[in-house]
């Protein structure tokens, strides 16, 4: 007539129970009164079928295995039982020496290559290297008589979940009775191994496993690698099953960094192959530089329901290395464009991987950070590139930003310079990684001096003097209208400044004594006719008057400059130098002379 259940908003009733008094075979069923759209499904856990029919018996086999490990021995509890005479409790069925055949079977997967083996090694198929049989074999057990129940142990060296069969074998006494029983068990994996771990793309090279910073190189930052990874009993065999469930289970991978310690984990990813034969082959990126081990866990974290779960490490992986330089270069003369022959620019150096992020670990603290050369990659015969050593211990987080290269032309010390000509830089470490290919600085050179012009006029008035930055642009000295580094130098080594000689004729018109000329007069000037404001469009603002009003006379004017502004003015390379003399007036035009006698 059936039994009334009770399930509630969960969906689930695991508690609901059928009493079944009589044998046979009972199909079960249910009706919802039309709640259910679709047909009752049956899972029966112990074989994984949705087979709906129940068998009942008045006597059999009560067979229990642990869910365990793959070769590893477990107890068999098999429990010999009837009906009661007088109740529906089970007793035991006998008690003694009985004959038992047990036989093995597969249910997920409902196929494998290996057997159970019972006691001491013995198959449940033709041989230790054969499939199940449905013949099994034969043991003598020895039934307890309290309990109705005997022992054995069990080996399985696959994976899976199977299933295990018992029948009575009657004696004479007792021809005709039939008992059989049966249980499912879940056999998991011990654990995963690595193996064949090597680049993808040609040649293939296979991981050196460096132990150190030093150590043998692998592969760049970001490149794809492989690795096997196959499924292990407990004895390092492997579980060729795994991977053929009926929804087949699968490995999740990660890296854990060894070196540097305390560096960056970076970014990793894998794409892992079907198992087969109890083997998955996957491809795996990790963006940083240093050292890593492998890891591969179970992904379901429970084989099959059972709540074993399994894991597997590598060796050493690496090392990684960059995959590029990018260089930046940034200008000598600050905020001009350009750069000065022989004055010294800035250039950032930053190691890459392949998707061009930043490689942290790329780093001094960490030991990765290789020395590094600068080059000009465009070759240039006019000069050359000096200062060119970034040292390894300059790199932080992937990127060195203290090298201060200089281009020089070769005439340097001659009347002609050359034109305006711009050079590339390019990095290169001692493991060979290069900016060659990708992001390289550039930076113009020019040839620059700054001139200074005679000046003459009235003792009584100030005096401007012509004083003009110049380059040369391949035919002629023009005034550098776009240098702004001479009016704010980058530091106090590249600042103009003036002396005068002699020093107590005349002074420059500043900011109070020194001013930004290091020869100011003793007052400050008008902010108008201050040499601090420095150049404008080229030309600085540069104007003297005599210490002593009324005082004619000349002073040699200097202006002390960076070495990449000086130039040979006939005697060698110098700073330049010129006369402003106070109480010559400028004679003309003339339109009528005549003398007379």
């Amino acid at each position: 007539g059936g039994q009334a259940v009770t399930i509630d908003t969960s969906g689930v009733n695991s508690s609901a129970q059928i009493w079944l008094t009589t044998p046979g075979t009972f199909t079960l069923s249910s009706n919802t009164g039309g709640l259910a759209k679709n047909p009752t499904a049956c899972l029966n856990q112990a074989d994984s079928s949705t087979n709906c029919a129940l068998t009942v018996a008045d006597a059999g086999f009560q067979i229990s295995v642990p869910n365990h490990v793959a070769e590893t021995t477990q107890n068999v509890l098999i429990r010999a039982v009837k009906k009661a005479d007088n109740s529906t409790a089970c007793v035991p069925a006998f008690a003694g020496a009985q004959k038992i055949k047990l036989s093995c079977g597969y249910a997920n997967p409902v196929s494998g290559t290996l057997p159970v083996r019972i006691g001491a090694n013995i198959p449940l198929a033709a041989s230790t290297s054969a499939a199940c049989s449905a013949a099994g074999a034969e043991f003598p057990l020895d039934f307890d008589a309290t309990t109705g129940a005997a022992t054995t142990t069990l080996t399985y060296a696959d994976v899976g979940q199977m299933q295990l069969n018992a029948s009575l074998i009657p004696r004479a006494a007792a021809a005709g009775l039939v008992m059989t029983g049966s249980a499912s068990f879940i056999v998991a994996p011990a654990g995963f191994n690595f193996s064949q771990i090597q680049q993808d793309a040609a040649p293939n090279t296979a991981n050196p496993a460096a132990s150190t910073a030093t150590g043998l190189l692998f592969l760049k930052a970001g490149k794809p690698f492989l690795a096997s990874v196959t499924a292990r009993n407990a004895i390092g065999d492997t579980t060729r099953n795994f991977g053929q469930e009926l929804v087949a289970e699968s490995i999740t991978l990660s890296r854990t960094l060894v070196l540097p310690s305390a560096g960056a984990a970076g970014s990793f990813d894998f794409t892992a192959s079907a198992f087969s034969q109890g083997t998955s082959t996957s491809r795996m990126h990790w963006s940083e530089v240093g050292i890593i081990t492998l890891g591969a866990e179970l992904a379901s974290r429970s084989y099959l329901g059972s709540g074993l779960s399994a894991s597997g490490s590598s060796g050493n992986v690496g090392r990684f290395y960059p995959d590029h330089f990018d260089t930046v270069a940034s200008d000598g003369c600050k905020d001009s464009g350009f750069s000065y022959s022989g004055q010294p620019f800035g250039v950032a150096v930053t190691a890459k991987n392949t998707a061009s992020e930043t490689t942290l670990n790329y780093d001094a603290g960490q030991n990765f950070a290789k020395a590094v050369t600068l080059m000009d990659a465009s070759a240039s015969s006019v000069g050359a590139l000096s200062g060119t050593a970034v040292a390894a211990s300059t790199f932080v987080n992937g990127t060195s930003i203290t090298a201060r290269p200089t281009f020089t032309f070769g005439n340097q010390a001659t009347t002609r310079q050359q034109p305006v000509t711009t050079i590339t830089v390019r990095a290169t470490d001692t493991d060979a990684v290069t900016s060659s290919g990708f992001s390289e600085g550039v930076m113009p050179i020019r040839a620059g001096r700054i001139q200074l012009f005679n000046a003459h006029g009235s003792e009584l008035n100030s005096l401007l003097m012509g004083m003009q930055v110049q380059y040369w642009n391949g035919i002629n000295w023009v005034r550098n209208a776009d240098d702004k580094c001479s009016v704010t130098p980058v530091a106090p080594s590249e600042a103009v400044l003036i002396s005068l000689a002699p020093a107590t004729l005349a002074c420059v018109l500043d900011s109070a004594s020194p001013g930004r000329s290091n020869a100011a007069c003793s007052t400050s000037a008008p902010v108008s006719r201050r040499f601090g404001n420095g150049a404008v469009s080229g030309d600085f603002n540069l104007g003297l008057k005599v210490q002593q009003a009324g005082r004619a006379g000349s002073v040699r004017v200097t202006a002390l400059v960076p070495a990449w502004l000086q130039f040979n003015w006939g005697a060698g390379v110098a700073n330049p130098a010129a006369l402003a003399t106070f109480g010559i007036y400028r004679a003309g035009p003339v339109i009528f002379m005549r003398e007379n006698y």
